[in-house]
């Protein structure tokens, strides 16, 4: 795995609140200006940015901890208002133990979370976020048909991610994580993504109509 060099030279802090939450969108940012980890760092979770170190799918865990704070789903998604946010993860498993980590870490503001190792698609719509490995990526457009429809936030990895229907990609530059989003996907999928999510994404496709 790739150490990513994070350099906090420059540091915005938007705080934001729903339905009682505090949390933090923190974006760290190279002395350049270059955008280099946006993560979204929740209150309580990770006080600090470190000056190096961090490992590419530790940052990426901490991002799929943290986007279903920036999200809306349907009225009815969830049963309780104490119901969890399933994490699902499909293809060869990347994360190591970073994201049970991230998942499991203490005071998290908002729904709890519980982390899914997804075996067979019948498991793909009771997630309500769901990582689809590289592994994965001859499947893609069968995975769009399967969760047409299906209020599921879609993150990936791979470079055409959006065009098959993927509504967050990561792109690794050089030592940078980045994120573009597709607004057109998160629509068809009955999803509202927060405006400082779409703020903090280092592209965006479409807008909200």
């Amino acid at each position: 795995m790739k150490a990513l060099q994070i350099h906090c030279g420059a540091e915005a802090l938007v705080r934001c609140g729903r339905s009682g939450v505090v949390c933090w969108l923190r974006h760290v940012v190279t002395a350049v200006g270059g955008l280099i980890v946006s993560a979204l760092f929740m209150q309580g979770v990770v006080s600090s940015a470190p000056a190096s170190g961090y490992q590419e799918y530790q940052v990426k865990a901490e991002f799929l901890a943290n986007f279903a704070a920036f999200v809306k789903w349907p009225d009815g998604t969830f049963p309780a208002t104490n119901s969890p946010v399933v994490i699902g993860v499909i293809g060869k498993d990347p994360f190591d133990q970073y994201l049970e980590k991230s998942v499991q870490a203490p005071n998290r503001p908002g729904r709890p979370l519980n982390l899914r190792r997804v075996t067979n698609d019948a498991e793909l719509k009771e997630c309500h976020v769901l990582f689809v490995s590289s592994s994965e990526r001859r499947r893609l457009r069968e995975l769009r048909d399967r969760l047409k429809g299906v209020p599921v936030l879609t993150v990936g990895e791979t470079e055409d991610f959006l065009d098959q229907g993927g509504i967050i990609n990561f792109m690794l530059k050089g030592q940078s994580i980045r994120f573009e989003i597709s607004v057109l996907s998160a629509q068809s999928a009955g999803l509202k993504l927060d405006a400082r999510l779409l703020g903090a994404a280092n592209a965006v496709r479409g807008k909200y109509e």
